[in-house]
């Protein structure tokens, strides 16, 4: 009898996570078809947007490196930042 009880909530439980599979998939369906209805993006609005995103992601990563050597090495951070700022004047000053 215990068997029975257990096959039949993993039966219900393969169910419901193949239903939930195949809801995802129909959203996706849905959200890709209203976006090809939409064609609003030209090839110049594709690359900004790339662009954007690649330029936010090495901020991300410059970021955490620099406080991740805060945390270990805070004179080295310090040469970092006054490094940083001396360029940062020069390119201001041409």
């Amino acid at each position: 009898m215990k068997r029975i009880t257990v096959l039949i909530g993993l039966a219900t439980f393969v169910l419901v996570l193949t239903s939930c599979k195949e809801n995802e998939v129909e959203q996706l369906r849905q959200e890709n078809e209203e976006l090809k209805s939409t064609k609003g993006l030209t090839r110049t609005d594709s690359v900004d947007i790339y662009n954007a995103i690649q330029h936010d992601s090495k901020r991300r990563f410059a970021t955490g490196f620099l406080d991740s050597i805060k945390k270990r090495d805070i004179k080295l951070y310090e040469a970092f930042i006054e490094e940083a700022e001396s360029r940062n004047t020069l390119l201001l000053g041409d």
